[in-house]
C-alpha cells in the first residue's frame, strides 16, 4: 500500500514560483516540532512518494527541502 501523494497548496507554490512571491509557512518536522518559516521557493519535486519544495530558508539562511504534506498552514507574504 503506497499512499496518496498530498496535493494540497501545490497550486498555491506553483503561483509563488512563477511570481517569485515569499511563501510564510507553519511547518511540522519530523520530531512534530512546529515552525513558521519564510521561504522563497524555487521549484517542487515528486520523490518519496511526496511532494516537496526547494526553497529558499530565511530562518535558516540556506536552501532547504520542504516536504508539501508536512505543512501545517500557508499564506503569501507579498514580499
Amino acid at each position: 500500500y503506497y499512499p496518496s501523494p498530498n496535493f494540497e497548496y501545490l497550486s498555491e507554490i506553483q503561483n509563488a514560483i512563477a511570481h517569485k512571491q515569499i511563501l510564510l509557512i507553519h511547518y511540522q518536522n519530523l520530531k512534530s516540532e512546529l515552525s513558521i518559516r519564510e521561504i522563497e521557493a524555487i521549484g517542487m519535486i515528486f520523490y518519496g512518494l511526496n511532494w516537496h519544495i526547494v526553497a529558499w530558508c530565511w530562518l535558516r539562511h540556506e536552501y532547504r527541502d520542504f516536504r508539501v504534506d508536512r505543512i501545517q498552514k500557508i499564506g503569501n507574504t507579498y514580499k
